[in-house]
């Protein structure tokens, strides 16, 4: 499909003026790239998508082989490409993100993990533009593993994802721990204590039937125990879920888009962990697509990959799993509040089920973790 057809007609003038400008830099660093014989076929392909603005390019590399870029331009919501092409912040962030991208590279290129891992090749930075150039890798969404109907069996499928999960939990680690030494920092800083807090305001907000004093209560009880607490920080990635873990077709596991901001290590683990839990499909089948034994033994295979033998804080993950779990069901009534037309009345529907399911996953992590609390 040509890009032309893929805007809106008040898109096609800005969008054309910025590939008339993208098109011959790509074009003239093709052979710095791929050699003297590369050239593009067809046309660009514009990708916009919620967070970031991409261009596809098809290289021709010879006779026999095609590869294809993608160019990515970061936007905030409802941001106009005009727009966070004039952003000095999306500019920083392409700078930051093409940095990433550089030294992950450098990490999981390295000869023990390149067998296990893949890394993105970064192309280019061009900062005026404030787009990234990658290299385009074949490959597919952990997610897509998750909900595939072959996992509701025992047998190869749902063996091959376990070991994708402990390698997932084995990036992660390699992750933390290569990407930059920090000094320590709080367990349960006052910012997060504070956006549980409002978390839980907003759910009670929208499910006003739904009692979560006691959750409150403990939050606070929580913050006065854990919150002076000292421990190591990392650079955390931060958008580390389902979706954002890949597969290459040689079982290569890489993940994109680190916010390498500093924190515990344990809110990585807990956010992928609440993903698992709180899928779209586990929340529609009420927990019946992964039951929760099964859950507890993904749970158990990604810590295995990222800690191997070496000690875990039971109290601070689940203190985390704990937090990402009042997040992700604010998130879920942020997006009901959001929603509008049919997407809204299907919303509507499956809200009950929806708060019910986030409700008994409430009840059984305190339960199980926050007795003596």
């Amino acid at each position: 499909m040509n890009y032309k057809t893929q805007v809106s007609n008040s898109q096609f003038q800005e969008l054309d003026s910025f590939l008339s400008v993208l098109t011959p830099k790509i074009q003239a660093d093709l052979p710095t790239w791929f050699g003297t014989d590369a050239k593009l076929l067809g046309s660009a392909k514009f990708q916009p998508r919620p967070w970031s603005f991409f261009v596809r390019y098809v290289v021709q590399v010879s006779q026999d082989e095609t590869k294809a870029i993608l160019v990515k331009i970061r936007h905030t919501e409802k941001m106009s490409l005009s727009e966070a092409l004039a952003s000095a912040k999306m500019k920083q962030e392409a700078k930051d993100d093409y940095e990433t991208l550089v030294k992950i590279k450098i990490i999981f290129s390295r000869g023990k993990y390149s067998y296990l891992f893949l890394a993105i090749r970064p192309l280019a930075l061009y900062e005026e533009l404030s787009a990234v150039v990658i290299e385009e890798a074949n490959i597919r969404t952990l997610k897509s593993y998750f909900q595939s109907p072959e996992m509701l069996l025992e047998g190869e499928p749902r063996q091959t994802f376990e070991e994708y999960l402990e390698l997932t939990g084995r990036w992660l680690h390699i992750f933390h721990d290569q990407m930059g030494r920090l000094e320590e920092g709080f367990l349960f800083p006052q910012s997060l204590y504070q956006n549980a807090q409002a978390s839980i305001k907003r759910i009670q907000d929208g499910a006003k039937n739904i009692d979560l004093t006691a959750v409150r209560e403990l939050m606070s009880r929580l913050y006065d125990r854990c919150g002076r607490v000292k421990v190591p920080y990392h650079f955390l990635h931060e958008d580390f879920h389902l979706a954002n873990v890949f597969v290459s077709d040689d079982g290569r596991i890489c993940s994109f888009d680190p916010h390498n901001r500093p924190g515990p290590l344990y809110l990585d683990l807990a956010k992928f962990m609440t993903d698992l839990e709180t899928n779209k499909l586990q929340i529609v089948t009420n927990g019946l697509f992964v039951p929760p034994q099964r859950l507890k033994s993904f749970r158990e295979v990604l810590m295995r990959g990222y800690f191997g033998i070496r000690y875990i804080d039971h109290v601070a993950l689940n203190l985390f799993r704990l937090l990402m779990l009042i997040q992700k069901w604010a998130e879920n009534e942020n997006k009901l509040e959001r929603s509008t037309g049919p997407g809204r009345f299907l919303y509507m529907l499956i809200t009950p089920q929806m708060r019910g399911y986030f409700q008994r996953l409430l009840n059984k992590l305190v339960d199980e973790h926050f007795k003596d609390f």
